[in-house]
C-alpha cells in the first residue's frame, strides 16, 4: 500500500514537473514571440499592419528605423481621412516597457519633426451648439518624459516652432510639468497646467510670454511681455491677464459656455501712463477700461479712454460689435473741449471697405484766434480699397455755422472715377461766408486740374482791416 502510494506521489511529481516546464516552455514562447514583435522593425510593423484595419481612413509609414523596445524612427507619415490630411516627417520615441505593468503607457522621450495639419475650408452649415462631453478618461495612462516638436503647421499657417515639454501625463488628470515654445507672431511662450479629465473639468494654468517689438524710431520698446491666469471649471473658466510692458494692461473676466456657444466676458483697465513713443509733444494714455462680451463672432466692445498732449487733453468713447468679417460702430467719439467728432457705421477688413457717417462740431477759435466761431460737421464716406485698386462712392462733408458772427457753410463732394484705365480723383465744392462764395469742380489725384470761381463782395466780413475798393471783386480760374 506505501508502495502504491510513493509510485502515485512519483507520477503526480513527474506531471507536475513536466507541466511547469510546459507553461514554462509556453511562457517563454510568448516572452520570445513579444520580443519579436516589440524589439524588431518586422514585428512592429506586423503590428502595424494588423491595427491598420481598425483605423478609419489611410495610413503609410514610409521608412521604420529600430523598436519600440530598443527606441524607433519613422519617417514619412502619411494619414488621409476624407478632406483631413495629416503629414508629419519624423518621428522618434523610446519606450519605457516596465510601466506597461502599471497600466500606463510612458515615452521617456517623444521628437516630432514638421506636423502639417490641413483641415478642409468651413461650409455655410449652421454650426452645432457647443457642449462639454462629461469624461474624457483614457483607457490607459499615458506619460511622456520629454516631448519636442520642430513645427507645427495647420493649412498654409506655421502655428508654433521649437516646442519643448517635460512631465506630460494624462489618465484620470492631466499634467504639464513645462512647456516652451513659439508662437505664429514670434513670441516665446512658458506654460504650465494641470486639471481633471472629468466634469466639471477643473483647470488651472499659467502662462508667461514675451514678444520681440521690430525695431523702430518711433517706438521706444523692444519687447512686449505679460502673464496669464486659468483657474475654475472649463465652462466656467477664470481668466485674468496682466500687460506688463510696453504700456501697462490688466485684464480679468470669464471665458464660459452659455446658450450653447462659447463666449467670453472681460474687463479691460489701464491706468493714466505715459506712452513710450518719440513724438515732438510727449503723448500719455488717459485712466480707461474697455468691456468685451458676448460671443466670438459678435463681440461687443464697450470703454471709455483719453489721451493728452501737453495742455491739450482728448476723450474717446467706443460702443462697437463685432461682426463676420467686421466691425459694427455703433458710436466713436473723440472730444477736445468743446470740440466734438463722432463715427457710426460698418468697416470690413478683407477686402477694407467702409460705410460711415460722421457728426461732430468744430470751435474754429481753435485753428486761429481771430476766427472765433462755431461749425456744425455732417458727412458720409463710403469705399473699399482691395490691394493697389480702390474706390470711393460719392462722399459728402457739410459744415455750417456762425464765424466771426457771419454765417458760414461749405459742401463738397468726393467720389472716384476711371478715365482710360486710371484712377482719379474728383472734388465738386461750394462754399458761402457772409456775402462771400466760392465755387470748385474737377480732379485733385492724381493730378491737380481744378476750375474754380470766388466772389469776394464784402471782405470786411472775413477780416475787418480786408476792405475793396470795388464793390465785387471777382476771380475765376
Amino acid at each position: 500500500m506505501i508502495s502504491r502510494q510513493r509510485l502515485y506521489g512519483f507520477a503526480m511529481g513527474q506531471i507536475l514537473t513536466r507541466g511547469l516546464l510546459v507553461l514554462l516552455s509556453l511562457l517563454l514562447v510568448c516572452l520570445l514571440a513579444l520580443a519579436l514583435l516589440l524589439g524588431t522593425a518586422t514585428g512592429n510593423r506586423w503590428i502595424l499592419e494588423q491595427a491598420t484595419p481598425f483605423i478609419p481612413g489611410e495610413l503609410t509609414v514610409g521608412e521604420w528605423h529600430g523598436s519600440l523596445l530598443s527606441g524607433i524612427t519613422l519617417n514619412h507619415i502619411d494619414y488621409r481621412y476624407q478632406e483631413l490630411n495629416i503629414r508629419l516627417d519624423q518621428l522618434s520615441a523610446e519606450l519605457a516597457p516596465h510601466a506597461l505593468l502599471k497600466g500606463w503607457l510612458e515615452l521617456t522621450s517623444l521628437s516630432l519633426g514638421t506636423l502639417h495639419v490641413t483641415l478642409p475650408p468651413a461650409d455655410d452649415t449652421p454650426p452645432q451648439p457647443d457642449s462639454l462631453p462629461d469624461s474624457l478618461l483614457l483607457p490607459f495612462g499615458i506619460r511622456i518624459d520629454a516631448l519636442t516638436v520642430g513645427t507645427f503647421q495647420l493649412n498654409d499657417t506655421v502655428l508654433i516652432r521649437q516646442l519643448e515639454a517635460d512631465n506630460l501625463a494624462a489618465w484620470r488628470r492631466f499634467q504639464i510639468a513645462r512647456l516652451q515654445t513659439l508662437t505664429l507672431a514670434g513670441a516665446n511662450v512658458q506654460a504650465t497646467a494641470q486639471g481633471k479629465l472629468t466634469a466639471p473639468f477643473d483647470v488651472q494654468g499659467t502662462a508667461s510670454w514675451a514678444l520681440p517689438l521690430p525695431e523702430s524710431d518711433t517706438l521706444q520698446a523692444s519687447h512686449a511681455n505679460g502673464q496669464l491666469t486659468l483657474t475654475g471649471p472649463l465652462s466656467q473658466l477664470q481668466i485674468h491677464h496682466q500687460l506688463s510692458g510696453p504700456v501697462k494692461l490688466q485684464s480679468q473676466g470669464q471665458w464660459l459656455l452659455k446658450d450653447g456657444q462659447w463666449q467670453i466676458a472681460l474687463q479691460h483697465h489701464w491706468p493714466a501712463q505715459a506712452l513710450p513713443l518719440t513724438l515732438p509733444q510727449p503723448l500719455a494714455l488717459g485712466k480707461g477700461e474697455l468691456g468685451t462680451h458676448g460671443p466670438l463672432d459678435a463681440l461687443q466692445l464697450k470703454g471709455h479712454t483719453g489721451l493728452a498732449s501737453g495742455e491739450r487733453k482728448v476723450a474717446i468713447t467706443l460702443d462697437s460689435a463685432l461682426i463676420p468679417g467686421g466691425i459694427t460702430l455703433h458710436d466713436l467719439t473723440v472730444k477736445d473741449g468743446e470740440q466734438t467728432l463722432g463715427s457710426r457705421g460698418q468697416v470690413l477688413f478683407s477686402p477694407l471697405s467702409w460705410d460711415l457717417d460722421l457728426s461732430g462740431d468744430l470751435d474754429t477759435a481753435l485753428l486761429h484766434p481771430l476766427l472765433p466761431g462755431q461749425l456744425a460737421i455732417d458727412g458720409h464716406s463710403k469705399g473699399q480699397w482691395d490691394g493697389d485698386r480702390w474706390s470711393l462712392s460719392p462722399s459728402e462733408l457739410t459744415l455750417r455755422g456762425d464765424v466771426r458772427q457771419q454765417p458760414l457753410s461749405v459742401t463738397s463732394t468726393v467720389q472716384s472715377q476711371t478715365a482710360n484705365g486710371k484712377q482719379q480723383l474728383q472734388l465738386r465744392s461750394q462754399g458761402r461766408w457772409g456775402d462771400n462764395w466760392l465755387q470748385a469742380n474737377g480732379q485733385v489725384w492724381p493730378q491737380w486740374q481744378l476750375r474754380s470761381k470766388l466772389n469776394l463782395t464784402r471782405l470786411e466780413q472775413l477780416y475787418p482791416c480786408l476792405l475793396y475798393t470795388s464793390p465785387s471783386p471777382r476771380d475765376r480760374g
